[in-house]
């Protein structure tokens, strides 16, 4: 394992800059759903107090008729929302990729590329796809799992306390949701960032892999092994790992 002897201290440096973005962020995403919830917690209370037998029956009945037509414009508004909040997180999070590999190899000469350079990857997401599709695909998701809930809590004899416990949580699924891609598609952002300048700079033969104290079993094992700029960054949803030049 070779790179500059500093570039460790650095390197958490620089996480714990994009850590402390990411609290912040956070914060604001669940603020936001909360406004989400308010709008809600009415016609969820009313759906947990009717008895619901049969998909059909749910889908005929008016209450639900309201809830799909509220959540659905409530759910989009956060949607949107959350999608600038990540995209632009993705923009700071591209910066602070660049910043780590720069830094590291203080002293050394090579060709330096900047934030417009990598542009093209803010807003989608790690599979290429647009980053919208991925919150797109939260609330479908989350309106089966409460159609399910209902139905489930009338055969159960659930009261509808507990029945509206419930439904909520199927909706907090989407904030879940979008916490779970902003904290990965802004990771995925810095590492590439941070390798492609690597890649570029001409005095890199690859890169290491580095991982958090608080890793998974499967990335701690990756942790200091060296890799060429043809291999990828395996990674895996909220993976923290990041990368140093091998010089």
């Amino acid at each position: 394992m070779s790179y500059p002897k500093d570039a460790d201290k650095i390197l958490k440096a620089f996480m714990l800059k994009a850590s402390r973005y990411e609290s912040t962020e956070m914060i604001l995403l669940a603020r936001k759903w909360q406004v989400v919830s308010t709008h809600l917690e009415g016609l969820i209370a009313k759906l947990a107090e009717k008895p619901i037998l049969s998909a059909d029956q749910l889908f005929k009945s008016e209450i639900y008729k309201d809830f799909l037509i509220t959540s659905n414009l409530q759910v989009n508004l956060f949607n949107s929302y959350a999608l600038k909040t990540v995209t632009k997180g993705q923009g700071v999070f591209a910066q602070i990729g660049l910043d780590i590999t720069q830094q590291s190899l203080i002293g050394v000469k090579f060709y330096k590329i900047n934030i417009n350079a990598v542009n093209n990857m803010i807003g989608l997401a790690s599979d290429g796809s647009p980053l919208s599709q991925l919150f797109m695909r939260a609330y479908p998701e989350s309106m089966e799992r409460l159609t399910n809930t209902l139905i489930n809590a009338t055969a159960l004899g659930y009261n509808p306390e507990k029945t509206a416990r419930l439904l909520a949580q199927d909706m907090n699924s989407n904030l879940t949701r979008a916490l779970r891609i902003a904290r990965t598609e802004q990771m995925n952002v810095l590492r590439e960032t941070s390798i492609m300048q690597m890649q570029q700079s001409g005095v890199c033969k690859g890169w290491v892999r580095i991982e958090q104290s608080d890793a998974c079993d499967d990335c701690a094992e990756e942790n200091g092994k060296e890799y060429d700029f043809n291999e990828s960054f395996d990674s895996h949803p909220n993976c923290r790992g990041a990368a140093l030049p091998n010089i």
